[in-house]
């Protein structure tokens, strides 16, 4: 018996900001949030308001899962 297919998977995010590019790209390298709001003179919220609107639009868990979808989308290289 074949399990349902999740097609949600299949909906391309929604265009991110250059700033949570920027967040997510810091999360690639495997920064922490607090990493990247020193290096960016943001405050540790502001770092997690960022990631938690890319996670939203990219459909993801948490932000490991929206840096694989960000090399399957293009985003990243």
């Amino acid at each position: 018996m074949s399990r349902p297919v999740d097609r949600s998977a299949w909906i391309a995010p929604l265009p991110l900001t250059h700033r949570e590019v920027e967040m997510l790209e810091a999360a690639a390298r495997g920064e922490v949030s607090l990493e990247t709001a020193r290096r960016m003179h943001l405050s540790i919220e502001t770092i997690k308001s960022h990631r938690r609107n890319i996670m939203g639009k990219m459909r993801a868990r948490n932000m490991t899962h929206a840096v694989a979808q960000g090399f399957r989308a293009g985003i990243l290289f």
